[in-house]
């Protein structure tokens, strides 16, 4: 038989458990919410993200406590979702949605050269060196210069 001062560090182990369902969940709900799934997909996705979900807490369980589940252990999951989601969701929330803005930034920073030169390439059907077309926006501008005067 475990000791009062076990059980409340197992009590401990499984609010954090449930805090780390909740932090899962919040993340699952702005994928779910960004890519707008709806119907199926949005069923196929819920039955995966709780087989998961499962998997995770009862590995954990199995490491933190030997695989016992208690009723003070199935209670310290609950009260550790409850403290998240009331306490912790909305921060969270908003720092992710912060964060995602912030590397969605820098890709499309990082990716702008690419794609630039992708676009000199293959503006036409058929490729044209980037030289040709610099020179024929050159003789564009000339012209319209001369037009100008």
């Amino acid at each position: 038989m475990e000791s009062l001062l076990e059980q409340f560090f197992d009590l401990l182990f499984a609010a954090v458990i449930g805090a780390t369902v909740g932090f899962i969940y919040d993340l699952y709900c702005l994928v779910r919410n960004k890519y707008r799934l709806k119907g199926l997909v949005s069923g196929f996705g819920d039955i995966v993200f709780w087989i998961i979900l499962t998997v995770m807490v009862f590995s954990l369980l199995l490491i933190g406590n030997k695989g016992e589940v208690r009723f003070y252990i199935l209670f310290g999951i609950v009260l550790g979702s409850f403290l998240y989601i009331r306490f912790l969701s909305s921060i969270t929330v908003a720092v992710t949605l912060k964060i995602s803005g912030i590397i969605k930034i820098v890709f499309t920073q990082l990716m702008r050269p690419f794609c630039f030169f992708l676009r000199l390439i293959f503006r036409n059907k058929y490729v044209k060196s980037a030289k040709t077309r610099l020179k024929a926006l050159l003789s564009k501008l000339l012209a319209a210069k001369k037009l100008k005067k």
